[in-house]
């Protein structure tokens, strides 16, 4: 049984709808912008000549720069696949991002879809950070491989980011299951009443 809504409560809920909205949009343009440069990028690594399609055109590596021409095809090949990688999750996370958007808009706050992807979103945040964080190393193996061995870099490094990632998609995951079990208990209650 829905209890009628106070004027105050309705109008909130019509801001959040709208904010939800336009997030969602940002969300959608976001995904796109994502999927137009690993495209460049792609391109970029697969045939040098087209870098000005790419955000970027070189691999940095400590003090080291070295451009994609620069590097074999075969390494490039492997790198493109790091790339996409960090592109997948990226998108995969904005994708889950712009469903959750989707459910706020339509008022939606405790339906099973929209906790299950608060609970996705913290997911591929923690997956995100562990990928980011072993992505370094491997790419500088990558980038280096075809030098004399005394030029190979191996590159471990973290920061701040990584860790404040994976710490926030942690929050995000257990917020997620909580919110699920609660809606479950919830539903539960409801038919034994």
């Amino acid at each position: 049984m829905d209890l009628p809504l106070s004027q105050d409560t309705a109008v909130r809920l019509q801001r959040l709808s709208r904010l939800a909205c336009i997030l969602k949009w940002v969300t959608t343009a976001c995904i796109a912008i994502m999927v137009v440069a690993a495209a460049g990028l792609a391109l970029a690594l697969v045939f040098p000549d087209f870098d000005y399609l790419a955000p970027e055109t070189s691999v940095y590596l400590e003090d080291y720069e070295r451009a994609y021409a620069d590097i074999p095809l075969l390494q490039r090949i492997g790198l493109l696949g790091l790339a996409l990688g960090f592109f997948g999750f990226l998108s995969a996370l904005a994708w889950n991002m712009r469903a959750l958007f989707k459910q706020f808009e339509s008022l939606r706050f405790f339906e099973q879809e929209t906790l299950h992807r608060i609970f996705l979103i913290g997911s591929y945040l923690i997956a995100f950070a562990v990928f980011d964080f072993v992505e370094d190393p491997i790419s500088s193996v990558l980038t280096t491989l075809d030098l004399p061995e005394d030029q190979r870099i191996v590159e471990v490094s973290t920061d701040g980011a990584e860790l404040f990632v994976l710490i926030f998609g942690g929050l995000i995951l257990v917020f997620g299951w909580i919110m699920r079990e609660a809606a479950l208990i919830d539903e539960e209650n409801r038919h034994f009443v």
